[in-house]
């Protein structure tokens, strides 16, 4: 019942408000402790975000770290999603990846931009233009992937072919993209620390975004959690990879893909813990040499990174896992 008074009561105030403000990832307003500050969700899961509601337990549903509380809305129902929205779930939930270093995939939410010259021929801009889940860009909103989405990853199996299932977030988005809400970026990280039986491999092109967008209690980093940054060239691990080189975490990885330029992991003293190298594929890629994944393999097994080589183009055709002078490379921190 109370619940439910609080529903009537939230809507009436938004219908009756002039405007509200929205939040996001660079403006999120601390309210005054009974001032209100509500938000509709167009996306599913549906519902409100309260700000400044005193601590007194509506419902017992739990504050989450910034002082918001979630109220769900049966409107319309997970059941009654449309096409588009039920094509979102099943893309942003990968059970099965088809990706090499992971086994599983999984994006909190949907949509991202481009940052990089690594991003030019980004396959996730593709299939969201393809099919219509989510806007790309800088102005586009991300869209929430969906509680059952959620609640299935605590259901699989903590073990694949022995060892811990590792699980890459996000495919189709970013989890330190600043269009993304930190509401969502919170509730992402509290199912990691729900789920100490995987392995999160987390991977990013803003690096610049973790200090202020990792939790709170990360401290010297969540056993279960890798981070990674994409390189895909000099310039751009020399940017990145001091910033992750700084940030604690038990596992640092350096995703080498797509390959547009030599790379040397030499330069730094601090080296990466593992190195995914791989070229461009798909429609208009971008010619990689594989003498340069030669030269970062030699630097890898000097420096003790595992070095891991996802594909390379061979008679323009994708060869996954390929042999590099008779040998596949797919070792593992």
């Amino acid at each position: 019942m109370r619940n439910a008074a609080l529903s009537w009561f939230a809507k009436s105030l938004i219908f009756n408000a002039h405007h509200t403000q929205k939040c996001d990832a660079e403006h999120h307003p601390l309210s005054a402790c009974f001032c209100m500050h509500i938000v509709l969700h167009s996306a599913p899961p549906y519902y409100y975000v309260i700000e400044g509601v005193p601590p007194l337990g509506v419902g017992g549903t739990p504050f989450d770290r910034e002082g918001s509380r979630r109220l769900p809305q049966p409107f319309p129902s997970q059941s009654n999603l449309n096409g588009k929205a039920q094509r979102q779930r099943r893309i942003a939930m990968g059970l099965n990846s088809a990706i090499e270093w992971c086994d599983s995939s999984f994006s909190p939410w949907t949509g991202c931009q481009k940052v990089s010259p690594g991003c030019d021929h980004c396959y996730a801009e593709a299939w969201a233009e393809r099919y219509k889940f989510c806007g790309w860009g800088p102005h586009a909103d991300r869209r929430f992937s969906g509680g059952k989405t959620w609640t299935a990853i605590r259901r699989w199996s903590p073990l694949v072919d022995g060892h811990r299932r590792r699980i890459f977030s996000a495919e189709l988005a970013d989890i330190f993209d600043n269009k993304a809400h930190p509401i969502w970026r919170s509730q992402f990280f509290d199912l990691v620390r729900e789920t100490p039986q995987f392995d999160w491999l987390i991977l990013t092109k803003r690096p610049e975004n973790m200090a202020r967008m990792l939790p709170s209690d990360w401290g010297s980093g969540y056993p279960n959690v890798w981070l990674g940054v994409t390189a895909e060239d000099q310039p751009h691990y020399d940017r990145r990879w001091p910033i992750l080189a700084a940030t604690p975490a038990p596992v640092r990885f350096i995703s080498y893909e797509p390959a547009l330029g030599p790379l040397s992991i030499a330069r730094h003293e601090a080296k990466p813990d593992w190195l995914i190298a791989g070229c461009e594929s798909g429609r208009g890629a971008r010619p990689s040499d594989e003498d340069w994944f030669r030269a970062i393999r030699d630097e890898c097994l000097e420096t003790g990174t595992a070095f891991f080589l996802k594909q390379v183009m061979r008679n323009r055709r994708k060869v996954s896992t390929p042999e590099l002078d008779g040998q596949r490379w797919t070792q593992w921190p």
